[in-house]
């Protein structure tokens, strides 16, 4: 009798390495996408990972310990961990598996499947998920409670923008809530642990960051000033004697007087803040032999020094000094003003171009630089008026444009320290048109405009200047005199309407004020003047003139008072009444159309109207002088006009500034 041969041995698997703990355990790949990992966002990975059986579930059976990275993306962690595509895969692997356990019940007995079959037909278990995913059973992990003054709503922090500042102010603050979230690194790490917070909550707690940073940044500036005036008091001696000095050095000083929660000092700070304190009488340059920059102040002798080694140098050099040396020495005298219209129209007239960059610029652009300040013509709308043909005269045009040229020389020499008309006022055109910040940042790149921050300073300190002179009353606009007679009015005022009806925007009341325009514009007083703190930010809050004031309608109209009446009788004049009837029947008649009165036909409407408008034929034939009116605004009160109380605050507004 054979023996039976003996049953082959399996084949051995192939050795499988684990899976890669630093790329996404999901995908596997390695991308420009940020990967994280949290306790509660493995859990879930897990999770899933048991109810779907795929590759990623043998990835983390490999896995030597139970540490591992995914994306937080829609592509890999949100759409894995997907609770309602688990819980289809869920209900269709129980119901499978109770169709299989009512197969084996109708079978007989002594019917049995082979090995192979049952582990083709098998299934795993199926894991019961035991996590509750009603937010309004969470903690909100701001106060650590479910239930906030009978508040039970909460939400999940799923915005990059919210998640990141969230973990910003628990750092910041280091309170109890950075306990609970000191492990989380990043926002893709506050979205896989599943955060859910109230919205008053969240709301109290970013405004309380925003708060203490706004006081650590005014004592950080207030740090840093100390600290350059510590420097100013060490160098003072060294600085006037005309010893070098390196920037590197005083700025490693300067650090190390401000706390170092404090945003250090860069050697181009340093050097700016020694440029406004010293003036442009320092020179900077590269050491030799180094890669630092040192600094001394120039004295007479090197002055002279310099221009005697002048004759040895080219005249393009010689004459690029000349005019460098002019152009340091000239101010518009704007950074102590509040500039205003005033202020730049004043500057623009009193500053002339140096007599050395005049006389190039008339060599370069074909004029006779003697006859600069003798106007010679009139602007126009064409482009590049010449008045004569020999090209030795200027119109009003391009001196404008000389103008113009030598601001903009100004302002790059001086590295944007100093202000002129020019770059203020392209500055606040841009500004008034779009509102745009990026526009005006590249102006100011390419050395057109002054910065947007410098904008918004000119516009607090105006600001500043405006309520501070108010006493705590309704602020009036600064050109406005209480004395004259002024008119106001008010109406409403939509802003960002989400339909063409208005539903959905916000609604305020703006009031408008009318004033005759004074002979003698109002000149406003320096910066340095007043109380006004350069740099501060004016209107965090509403004023007391925007709060609005409870008014209740009576049942009944009262009467006017006694005060309101006068005696006086209002008599028309005959004369100029009949001068009114006049010329009303005059421009009726003069809009008819009688071109066919010979057959008797007069019609009231012309193919071609030559007689202007009811309003416009009186302002053309009218003797009376209207003056020009100045017009200016109070704050805006952000509630509707149809109300009774905002036209009652409006009313009191104006009350207390008429």
């Amino acid at each position: 009798m054979e023996e039976d041969a003996p049953i082959p041995s399996k084949r051995p698997r192939l050795f499988q390495s684990g899976p890669d703990i630093f790329k996404c355990i999901i995908c596997q790949k390695d991308t420009d996408q940020f990967t994280t990992s949290s306790e509660n966002g493995r859990s879930k990975v897990k999770e899933a990972a048991s109810i779907r059986n795929d590759c990623v579930n043998e990835r983390l059976l490999r896995l030597e310990s139970d540490f591992f990275v995914y994306h937080m993306s829609n592509m890999c962690y949100k759409a894995y961990t997907h609770k309602k595509s688990l819980d289809k895969i869920a209900s269709s692997s129980c119901k499978y598996s109770a169709d299989q356990a009512q197969i084996e019940v109708d079978k007989p007995n002594n019917v049995s499947l082979s090995v192979q079959q049952r582990r083709s037909v098998s299934k795993p278990r199926i894991t019961i998920n035991t996590h509750d995913e009603n937010p309004s059973t969470k903690p909100c992990i701001v106060c650590a409670q479910v239930k906030f003054k009978g508040d039970t709503k909460k939400y999940r922090i799923s915005e990059c923008d919210r998640a990141r500042t969230f973990l910003e102010s628990a750092l910041f603050l280091q309170d109890e809530v950075n306990t609970r979230v000191c492990d989380l690194q990043d926002e893709y790490s506050v979205f896989g642990a599943e955060l859910f917070y109230h919205s008053n909550c969240m709301r109290r707690y970013l405004r309380q960051y925003e708060s203490e940073s706004c006081k650590m940044q005014i004592l950080c500036k207030s740090r840093k000033r100390e600290a350059f005036a510590k420097i100013i008091k060490d160098i003072d001696v060294k600085v006037f004697s005309g010893e070098t000095l390196v920037i590197s050095d005083l700025r490693v000083k300067a650090n190390g007087y401000i706390a170092t929660s404090d945003s250090p000092f860069t050697n181009r700070k340093i050097r700016l803040r020694l440029i406004n304190h010293y003036g442009l009488c320092l020179i900077f340059s590269e050491a030799k032999g180094s890669a630092s920059t040192v600094f001394y102040m120039e004295c007479k002798k090197q002055i002279s020094d310099r221009t005697c080694s002048q004759n040895d140098k080219d005249c393009i050099d010689s004459c690029a000094e000349i005019i460098q040396t002019e152009l340091k020495n000239c101010d518009f005298k704007l950074n102590d003003k509040f500039c205003d219209a005033v202020d730049l129209k004043e500057s623009w007239d009193n500053t002339k171009i140096p007599e050395s960059l005049l006389r190039y610029l008339g060599n370069v652009f074909n004029f006779d630089s003697t006859l600069y300040n003798e106007e010679q013509g009139e602007i126009t709308d064409g482009e590049n008026n010449s008045l004569n043909i020999n090209g030795n005269g200027i119109t009003v045009k391009k001196k404008m444009k000389m103008e113009t040229i030598f601001q903009i020389l100004y302002y790059n020499i001086h590295n944007g320290s100093r202000r002129t008309p020019l770059h203020l006022m392209n500055s606040q055109v841009i500004h008034d048109k779009c509102k745009g910040r990026e526009l005006i940042t590249s102006m100011n790149h390419y050395g057109l405009s002054v910065s947007y921050n410098e904008l918004q300073r000119y516009h607090d300190a105006m600001a500043g200047l405006i309520i501070g002179s108010c006493n705590g009353k309704v602020p009036i606009p600064s050109m406005f005199d209480t004395e004259n007679f002024t008119m106001a009015a008010f109406d409403n005022f939509d802003h960002e309407e989400a339909v063409l009806s208005g539903i959905g925007g916000s609604h305020g009341t703006v009031s408008v004020l009318f004033q005759e325009k004074p002979s003698i514009t109002k000149k406003k007083p320096n910066i340095s003047e007043t109380t006004v703190v350069p740099g501060k930010t004016i209107l965090q809050d509403n004023l007391e003139c925007q709060k609005i004031l409870e008014y209740t309608k009576p049942l009944k109209n009262p009467l006017l008072q006694t005060t309101y009446s006068t005696s006086m009788e209002y008599q028309d004049a005959e004369c100029s009444k009949q001068d009114i009837l006049l010329k009303d029947t005059a421009w009726s008649l003069a809009r008819l159309d009688i071109s066919n009165i010979d057959s008797g036909v007069i019609s009231p409407l012309k193919d071609s109207q030559q007689i202007p408008s009811w309003s416009a034929f009186n302002s053309l034939t009218t003797d009376e002088t209207i003056g020009e009116m100045i017009v200016g605004f109070l704050p805006v009160l952000p509630y509707p006009v149809t109300e009774h109380r905002t036209v009652y605050t409006a009313l009191k507004n104006f009350q207390s500034i008429l």
